[in-house]
């Protein structure tokens, strides 16, 4: 490999990141402007809210059928060539859609984009996972985190343009031809990064880090801590997701039809949901990498999320204003609370498993709830009203905070253990001088064997209980 210096390896890993957001930007932005979209959708069509939503049902589940397959082949997969392959196809499908003569041919191109663009997320953060030092990764996961922001206003703020005006297609037509440059591009990004060491390497099947500083928040040293964690972040993405997409994509049609405002400013008002969401991402992220357990983060979000959704139960059919501050901090809060187990937590875990991998097998979780909770709740909205609907949200999102609760007690136990371990060293044993030079919170009982060995003791072991925390230099003397 040719020399290079770091400054330009710095550079040409943030063009990655900003490349992978530009893509990750549009991918989302063409899927979500169909929600933004389907209550003209459900006009130009004639069909009802679950009939439409049903689009992106079809979406969701070849979407998370193709993620199952990926988490499986992405360590095989030449990242580069699929990705621009599979998102440049994609973004010439969303701009197919916009000519669609009926909503079944609409449900055909939802159903092959879901399998275009499984790859993306995942695909996108394992490339800056593998490529990008550990000084970038912080800077890497609020970049990303932006995305969150900048899709929401681009899926909703496009369609704004063309309400009432019959032209539903064009927001599918604009987005779509971007998504393809955005393609593009990050293949080129992908291409200048051969010329740089790769931050991550594969080993004879394992993973390591060129930097020494590197420390996972989990150790999975074996097969069976490997699955335990998966199946407990794999369930945390299922109850996160539930509380996420029962509500976002009905708000919109909320405030129209609780207070008859205008579709118009409904969906202007449900852009202010993104940008909020990537003020309290960004706070979570720069939170997140001063904490050592980002889930005590994810516990607070998610508490705070349910202390705004409560109110929802009795105002919001009423009180329009607090109805609005109440939904947009809710989703602020619930969706700042899913990045603790899916960027931070896949790039802070790398070492230990494959970054595309692990968020592919969450994206999976995540998909199908985004495909079947917005027909589930739109079928409870139409049966039994939106209150019913925020008291099934209010009881999934205690067992959300449960949840992480658990978690957050169970690293912190791990990290106490991992503390008096690096503590319980024995520097130096001067034979010489009879000293020991241990560090502060050794433990007597692990001393006094290792003393054993030399024939020496230590004189105050009598006195002195098992677990004791000492001064750092200990007298000794020999056995008689």
């Amino acid at each position: 490999m040719a020399s290079y210096s770091e400054k330009s390896r710095i550079k040409s890993s943030k063009f990655l990141i900003w490349a992978g957001f530009f893509v990750y930007v549009m991918m989302m932005g063409s899927k979500n402007v169909f929600t933004a979209e389907i209550e003209a959708i459900m006009s130009a069509f004639s069909s009802t809210k679950a009939v439409a939503s049903l689009a992106m049902t079809y979406y969701f589940i070849t979407y998370a059928i193709a993620q199952v397959i990926l988490s499986i082949l992405y360590s095989r997969l030449n990242l580069k060539l699929y990705l621009s392959i599979t998102l440049g196809l994609s973004g010439i499908l969303t701009v197919i859609l916009g000519v669609m003569p009926n909503i079944n041919s609409i449900y055909v191109i939802c159903a092959i984009n879901g399998i275009l663009q499984a790859g993306c997320y995942g695909g996108v953060m394992a490339c800056i996972s593998k490529y990008s030092p550990l000084s970038l990764l912080p800077y890497a996961n609020r970049v990303m985190c932006a995305g969150s922001a900048i899709y929401g206003v681009i899926a909703y703020g496009v369609p704004a343009l063309f309400v009432g005006s019959g032209k539903w297609n064009y927001p599918f037509f604009i987005l779509g031809a971007i998504f393809i440059i955005s393609a593009i591009l990050f293949f080129i990004a992908m291409q200048n990064m051969k010329k740089y060491p790769p931050a991550i390497l594969v080993e004879k099947g394992k993973i390591q880090t060129t930097d020494k500083n590197e420390k996972p928040l989990f150790n999975l040293s074996s097969k069976k801590k490997k699955f335990t964690f998966l199946a407990v972040m794999l369930f945390l993405s299922l109850i996160a997701n539930v509380m996420y997409y029962l509500i976002m994509q009905w708000i919109p049609s909320m405030l129209n039809e609780e207070f008859n405002m205008p579709l118009s400013y409904s969906l202007l008002i449900t852009l202010c949901v993104p940008i909020v969401t990537f003020i309290c991402n960004l706070f979570a992220i720069n939170i997140c990498n001063k904490n050592s357990n980002p889930f005590t983060i994810g516990s607070i979000l998610i508490g705070s999320s349910l202390a705004f959704l409560a109110p929802m139960l009795f105002v919001h059919d009423f009180n329009i204003i607090l109805s609005i501050v109440c939904l947009i901090l809710y989703i602020t809060l619930s969706s700042a609370g899913r990045l603790v187990y899916t960027s931070i937590l896949a790039l802070n875990m790398r070492t230990q498993m494959n970054t595309g991998a692990y968020l592919s097998a969450i994206n999976s979780i995540a998909s199908v709830i985004a495909g079947v909770a917005p027909p589930i709740a739109g079928t409870i909205i139409d049966s039994i009203g939106y209150r019913s609907l925020f008291i099934i949200l209010f009881a999934v999102g205690v067992l959300c905070l449960l949840i992480y609760l658990a978690i957050m007690i169970v690293v912190n136990k791990n990290a106490k253990k991992v503390y008096e371990k690096a503590l319980n060293i024995f520097l130096k044993i001067d034979k010489e001088n009879l000293i020991a030079i241990v560090e502060p919170n050794v433990v007597i009982g692990d001393l006094v064997k290792e003393l054993d060995k030399e024939n020496l003791f230590f004189p105050l072991w009598e006195v002195i209980r098992k677990e004791y925390s000492v001064k750092c230099v200990l007298p000794m003397k020999y056995r008689r």
